[in-house]
């Protein structure tokens, strides 16, 4: 009785402590908000110099004098001094942006000078960031650089970014090698394919959406403090056990396997990957372009103290605590889970969070029918087998615009399964590849017609095709104007 008594007060304890952790963030975040807004209102007129550098922009209507004291008074973060930052930082800093960072762990080598034009033979072996900061400065004097010679990860990310107005990124696209699982090829015994991001990776490349590994994010592996944000101790233990991990991946030969390899060869591939949902989801918030994909994540069927259906963490409900806790006013967020199954992890921790609102179209007929996690569900779309595009468009279209209009979201989940494709032995749907990224646009169309950040997740899928699928999807998104980023 004792024992049973401490734990439950060591569980109280942990839960006070991840509300009073929330409560400073945000206090945090108040007092930075406050410190910005009172050092802009310092600024209040232009300089002779000034009116004369920018006298062929202040001419336009558009801008005028009021338009170019809110570019004084702007500061924008340029992250990653390569092909894509050097041009932004020069346009920026010649049109009288006031505070420029400029972010980047690299040194400047002699085969960066082909296309990344603010470095010169005389600055190799120099910092990119202080190389970037000589040639602005020589540039324009009369605004500030700020140099930040680092990698922009989850550990630091909220710290930088928040000192700045916009961020000029690299494409808001999500991956790093290590999202592969692999171990001995037991991996083969889940149909999932455990190399699914690394393939839709190379697609992308192949098509010219990315052109090196510099231009896309790449996240830390979650700490165990930031798991502890939403998961109880009491699980986060039970994961070194390998018997319980095998359950949970469903795999069961991984029961005889030790488990500091099961945690290098599976675990760690996944703690990056739900790291990368939620470094997604902040890239969406604050880089303006308002869109992020993950090559990974969407663990939907992972709640706070069980794992299930290879999902060992709790990512969506992770991304919905940070988003919650950021401080930039995500007060309203729309879970779209358009995987074949039901997402009944996140459900069952969101269950009495008024400020998420979940739409959730699955087939009712397979894993894992979780009837109490179902009263979560504010929009339910349950599906037949076998249910075709005609009838799966149609009723998304319906309950999207639904959802949209009744709750009024300022964030969008999107967990993008491809499980829903004909012929997944799990999903059992119909739905063709031409289907699945008319669905991938639906959604998108949908967020940027009203200008909501969305997160792209990918969740389930089980056929080998389904990499391809998703990198032509992205692909359609980026030719359809979907996908805006600064060039």
């Amino acid at each position: 009785m004792g024992e049973s008594n401490g734990e439950m007060e060591i569980e109280v304890l942990e839960n006070d402590i991840r509300t009073l952790r929330k409560l400073l963030r945000e206090k945090v975040q108040q007092l930075k908000t406050l410190k910005k807004h009172f050092q802009k209102n310092c600024i209040t007129k232009l300089n002779n110099d000034e009116i004369a550098r920018y006298s062929r922009q202040i001419i336009l209507s558009d801008i005028g004098v009021q338009g170019q004291l809110k570019l004084k008074k702007a500061s924008v973060l340029v992250v990653g001094a390569g092909g894509l930052g050097c041009p932004s930082a020069l346009y920026l800093a010649g049109a009288g942006i006031g505070r420029i960072g400029v972010l980047d762990y690299d040194e400047v080598e002699l085969t960066n000078l082909h296309r990344q034009l603010l470095h010169t033979e005389a600055t190799i072996g120099l910092t990119k960031v202080d190389s970037v900061q000589a040639q602005l400065e020589q540039l324009n004097s009369q605004i500030e650089i700020q140099t930040h010679h680092t990698q922009l990860t989850s550990d630091n990310a909220i710290v930088i970014l928040e000192q700045y107005d916009v961020i000029v990124d690299r494409i808001p696209i999500v991956y790093r090698p290590e999202y592969g699982v692999r171990f001995c090829g037991l991996q083969k015994l889940h149909p999932f394919d455990a190399a699914k991001g690394g393939n839709i990776y190379r697609l992308l490349k192949g098509n010219g959406l990315v052109q090196n590994d510099d231009d896309i994010y790449a996240p830390n592996e979650i700490t165990l403090e930031e798991l502890l944000d939403v998961h109880t101790k009491r699980y986060i233990e039970s994961l070194k056990w390998s018997l319980n991990v095998a359950k949970i991946a469903e795999i069961p030969p991984l029961i005889f396997v030790p488990n500091c390899f099961v945690q290098r060869s599976y675990l760690r591939p996944m703690r990056y990957q739900t790291a990368g949902s939620i470094l997604a989801a902040r890239a969406a918030l604050e880089s303006g372009l308002g869109w992020a994909i993950n090559l990974g994540g969407g663990f939907h069927h992972c709640s706070a103290d069980r794992g299930g259906g290879f999902c060992p963490y709790a990512d969506i409900t992770l991304t919905v605590r940070m988003l919650q806790g950021s401080g930039k006013g995500v007060e309203r967020i729309l879970i779209v889970d358009l995987d074949a199954h039901q997402g009944n992890g996140y459900e069952r921790d969101l269950m009495d969070d008024a400020g998420v609102f979940i739409m959730d179209m699955y087939n009712y007929h397979i894993y894992p029918r979780d009837h109490p996690a179902k009263l979560a569900i504010r929009r339910a779309v349950e599906l037949k087998p076998h249910t075709d595009d005609e009838e799966y468009l149609r009723k998304l279209r319906k309950c999207l615009q639904q959802s949209l209009a009744e709750f009024e979201p300022n964030f969008i989940i999107y967990n993008a399964g491809t499980d829903v494709l004909k012929g997944d032995p799990l999903g059992l749907l119909d739905i063709t590849p031409e289907g699945v990224i008319e669905r991938d646009e639906i959604v998108f169309r949908a967020a940027m017609e009203r200008s909501i950040p969305l997160v792209m997740l990918l969740s389930g899928g089980y056929l080998r095709s389904s990499a391809r699928v998703i990198a032509n999807s992205i692909i359609n998104l980026r030719d359809k104007a979907l996908l805006p980023t600064v060039q």
